[in-house]
């Protein structure tokens, strides 16, 4: 029991460090909005801008794009590089009315997925979130923006609604910058990370498990409700002894001991 006990210490200071590092980056981003150039999309200066965000050491930042008030998309930064041009219509309209929300300004929400055609797959190409197993990976941050810092070109702020910056992060990278440190704690053991949608966002050992569902892979043979981790997906919080698949394997269970807790 004592032992269980304190891998959920473990798991926890896992998850509150993992939420500490995600609010560092929802500061970043509001910073970076707060820029003039980003409010107006003055260029050149908004693309170097953004083409400087993109290629920070870590590689955790994907992609910046800025959609425009109407809802067009009017650039993205990838680390390929930077275009500035029609691309259409954001097809996100859900996050884009988010956005546009008053009442949601000055906030950041994080949805799963993001942009899907690179800088290069041609003009027409219109990004949208991809969704699914090849997407648990990513995360979106997307803040509305308004013209509501002053600048030499624009001493008096309109104060209105600009459109909206998002970002793409790789959260298998973010999340393995700290939880490799953490794992230390664990040495015999492994740490993942599961998506909403139970889909491995990050795994300290066996990385080609991220962006595949927790059950794949298992047999048949195998009934979900007799492995531990059918337990962790319906309770928020706990640890516990139980069968779980053997994934160096491929093949039966293993007993393990489990600890999980909300990110």
């Amino acid at each position: 029991e004592n032992f269980n006990r304190f891998q959920l210490v473990l798991a926890q200071s896992a998850a509150v460090g993992l939420q500490a590092r995600l609010e560092s980056h929802i500061v970043g981003i509001r910073h970076f909005t707060s820029s003039p150039w980003m409010q107006y999309m003055d260029a050149p200066y908004f693309e170097r801008h953004m083409g400087q965000a993109v290629a920070a050491p870590g590689g955790i930042v994907e992609e910046i794009f800025r959609v425009d008030a109407s809802g067009r998309v009017r650039a993205r930064s990838q680390r390929a590089g930077t275009e500035s041009r029609a691309f259409g219509a954001w097809p996100e309209r859900d996050l884009f009315d988010w956005a546009r929300d008053p009442a949601n300004r000055g906030q950041t929400r994080i949805a799963e997925g993001g942009f899907s055609p690179s800088i290069d797959s041609g003009p027409h190409k219109v990004p949208s979130l991809s969704r699914g197993p090849s997407s648990g990976r990513r995360l979106l941050l997307i803040t509305p923006t308004y013209e509501e810092t002053p600048s030499r070109f624009h001493p008096k702020p309109t104060n209105r609604f600009a459109g909206v910056t998002g970002f793409t992060l790789d959260a298998s990278r973010l999340f393995g910058l700290y939880l490799s440190s953490a794992r230390q704690a664990t040495p015999d053991g492994h740490i993942f990370v599961l998506d909403a949608e139970s889909h491995f966002v990050f795994h300290s050992t066996l990385p080609g498990l991220v962006g595949r569902d927790v059950y794949d892979g298992i047999s048949s043979s195998i009934k979900r409700d007799d492995l531990v981790f059918s337990r962790a997906l319906k309770e928020s919080e706990g640890a516990a002894v139980g069968e779980a698949p053997n994934r160096a394997t491929g093949e039966g269970t293993v007993r393990q001991v489990i600890a999980w807790t909300p990110v």
